[in-house]
């Protein structure tokens, strides 16, 4: 007998919309004060660990599409968080890195951003901690086929 997915299909879709929706609330939330949104800072997060990377890079793991990051890029660039650096290769490349003037801020975001984090996983049971990172393990190597 063959399984019908699509309720599935839809309830992980609806679910993954709606843990995206809270984190990003939550993580706002925390970034009060700071004159940074939820997504500058998920910018900043991935440059914190990734270093530097090409921004249609950056735009795949937001998921967000080339323009709209661009958009918040030009936004940092203002502020002076990030900067955007050419190819020397292909001119048509540009990478986006951490302005290392800024460090300060920077590290100030990442503590916040792990504090948050901290919090929300610490109301988690061991049991349920570790039930969370199997499912996320799961669907990612599922996305990964």
């Amino acid at each position: 007998m063959d399984k019908d997915f699509t309720k599935d299909r839809m309830e992980i879709g609806n679910l993954l919309k709606e843990l995206f929706q809270t984190l990003k609330a939550r993580l706002s939330k925390g970034m009060e004060g700071t004159g940074l949104t939820a997504t500058q800072g998920m910018v900043m997060g991935n440059l914190h660990r990734k270093g530097r990377m090409k921004v249609s890079e950056l735009s795949g793991i937001l998921g967000l599409s080339n323009s709209t990051t661009s958009g918040i890029l030009d936004r940092m660039e203002n502020m002076g968080l990030i900067r955007r650096i050419r190819s020397e290769e292909d001119k048509r490349v540009v990478f986006v890195e951490l302005n290392p003037e800024r460090s300060c801020e920077h590290e100030e975001f990442h503590r916040r951003t792990e504090q948050t984090m901290q919090e929300v996983i610490s109301k988690g049971t061991e049991e349920e901690i570790e039930i969370i990172i199997k499912g996320l393990t799961t669907l990612k190597d599922l996305l990964n086929r």
